[in-house]
């Protein structure tokens, strides 16, 4: 018989699931977003990339804010590198690629704990989500920021 009372969470069949899924949504996402079909599978690949990154930091110990902008930078200067090996503008890899990032749940939850009359809970969450995408934004910007000046001085 098959024993399902297996520790789920931290497992490494939860970390390839997790990366596939983000892999597979990302590349979702690049469709959506008209990204050229040569050009979709890379940025699946950064997708997938920068939920791994979000998952193992957090399993070595980073809070959800630094695994985030861990994350969100890895994401930065990977696009940095690949967007100039493929010849494509860098917001061809990094917008799809920031979607396994995005707080959406957390949104959603912020807004039925407010429908529900939660409205501590709604707040908590709603901060919580805020600030989750401003440390993907920052570290977008400030990897990409270094990517770029590190480029320069190389001429």
């Amino acid at each position: 018989m098959y024993s399902w009372d297996w520790d789920w969470e931290g497992s490494k069949l939860q970390a390839i699931l997790e990366t596939l899924v983000a892999f597979l949504g990302t590349a979702a996402f690049a469709v959506l977003f008209q990204v050229p079909a040569s050009n979709i599978a890379p940025a699946g690949l950064a997708g997938a990339l920068a939920r791994s990154v979000y998952c193992a930091a957090q399993r070595v110990g980073f809070n959800h804010l630094a695994a985030t902008f861990a994350s969100a930078a890895m994401l930065s200067v990977m696009a940095e590198w690949g967007a100039r090996r493929l010849r494509v503008p860098v917001s061809v890899l990094v917008v799809p690629g920031i979607i396994p990032l995005v707080p959406g749940a957390d949104a959603y939850f912020a807004m039925l704990a407010f429908l529900k009359g939660q409205d501590q809970e709604g707040l908590r969450i709603a901060i919580r989500t805020g600030l989750a995408a401003l440390s993907v934004a920052a570290g977008i910007v400030t990897a990409s920021t270094l990517a770029r000046n590190v480029k320069r001085r190389r001429r």
